[in-house]
């Protein structure tokens, strides 16, 4: 698999079941774009594979190196909220290390003039033209969710990870 040039993953702080490990969406520079869905453990449970057209890693790239300047010079990697957070958002751009936000729609909420608030605003803004490239493919990216339009994506490969409930016994028959 080729280098990814974008990653963004959600895991909630107070899951909901042992299938509610979060997701991540991976934009790697060779036209794909990966979704996976994850189990409280980190195990993968599933991944779907999608081609995307070439102009979405253009205009990544353009979004990105548009906003370069700012996330080098004043973002910083850890952004933590006054509230218990619902989830945990990892954002990862080509070249810049990996920015942790707690629960990133709370932080934007913060007021106004404070570094904490200004910091979610300008990462949910370049998120938010990120989401809007994709969107206009039919990918559908949110803080604290992913979906595609099925009639217009089709993955080009789906894999099954190891089931938690399943504790690793797949081929379990019951006697």
């Amino acid at each position: 698999m080729s280098k990814a040039i974008f990653v963004y993953s959600c895991a909630p702080t107070r899951p909901a079941g042992p299938d509610d490990g979060g997701f991540s969406v991976n934009l790697f520079e060779e036209n794909m774009l990966v979704y996976t869905r994850y189990a409280v453990d980190g195990s993968v449970i599933k991944e779907w594979q999608f081609a995307v057209p070439p102009r979405v890693i253009m205009e990544y790239m353009a979004t990105v190196n548009h906003a370069r300047g700012w996330v080098r010079g004043m973002f910083p990697c850890l952004r933590v909220g006054e509230h218990a957070p619902r989830y945990i958002s990892r954002i990862g751009i080509d070249g810049f290390p990996i920015f942790l936000m707690e629960d990133i729609q709370a932080l934007m909420n913060c007021p106004f003039r404070s570094a904490r608030g200004h910091y979610a605003r300008m990462m949910y803004n370049l998120l938010e033209d990120i989401s809007t490239e994709f969107y206009q493919e039919g990918f559908d990216l949110r803080p604290d969710g992913f979906s595609w339009d099925q009639n217009r994506n089709i993955p080009t490969r789906i894999t099954e990870g190891k089931m938690p409930w399943l504790n690793g016994r797949q081929n379990y028959k019951q006697a």
